[in-house]
């Protein structure tokens, strides 16, 4: 519908009340439980969470993939019109996109694993997103490399519009929910932004 954005059409998804609830509820215990058993579970967590960072980890890590599926997008449709010199170049990109998902991920649930509400859903779908866009792009890989290129470029094409609906909901998480994170892991929370102060009229 004309003047409605992709979170407006979303919002019965994400607003309450929503049986995402009850599964989001149910996924962030068990993200909670396989993060506290891991080795050094404090310092790992601090680290995900961006501590050394002075800055969340996630959103700076996400750059990675989602630059080098763009830039593999880019080198697709050079090859779609039959600039074959750079194919290659575009399954470097799809790979190392790849390789960069499991530590974007791992920094995005440490985030996640702390939220209520509106932010946990969304987040929830977000992550959903993401994990199919991830899974469309080695499936484009695996294509590629038996020597399907015109199914290798549409899986990807699938996969990065999902990227794309990822992105959107992970932006309007901050921007739009108004959600924060404190430093520390345990102590993260879903927190609104407050407002700029405003400037004096001259």
């Amino acid at each position: 519908m004309p003047g409605r954005s992709l979170h407006d059409l979303l919002g019965p998804l994400v607003a309450p009340p929503t049986s995402l609830d009850p599964i989001a509820e149910d996924v962030q215990g068990i993200v909670r439980r396989a993060l506290q058993r891991l080795p050094g579970s404090r310092r790992v967590r601090g680290a995900l969470a961006g501590e050394w960072f002075g800055h969340a980890l996630h959103p700076a890590l996400t750059d990675v993939p989602s630059g080098a599926w763009t830039l593999a997008c880019l080198f697709d449709a050079c090859d779609a019109v039959g600039m074959r010199s750079l194919r290659r170049v575009g399954d470097v990109a799809i790979g190392a996109g790849l390789a960069a998902v499991p530590v974007t991920a791992a920094a995005g649930l440490v985030d996640w694993s702390v939220l209520r509400g509106e932010p946990r859903r969304m987040g929830l779908v977000h992550a959903s997103l993401n994990t199919v866009a991830s899974a469309g792009y080695l499936i484009s890989l695996v294509e590629r490399c038996v020597g399907h290129r015109g199914a290798g470029r549409l899986w990807a094409l699938g996969a990065y519009v999902m990227l794309n609906l990822a992105a959107y909901l992970g932006g309007t998480m901050v921007f739009g929910t108004g959600t924060a994170m404190d430093e520390m892991p345990e102590q993260t929370s879903a927190t609104p932004v407050a407002p700029p102060p405003e400037m004096p009229s001259i």
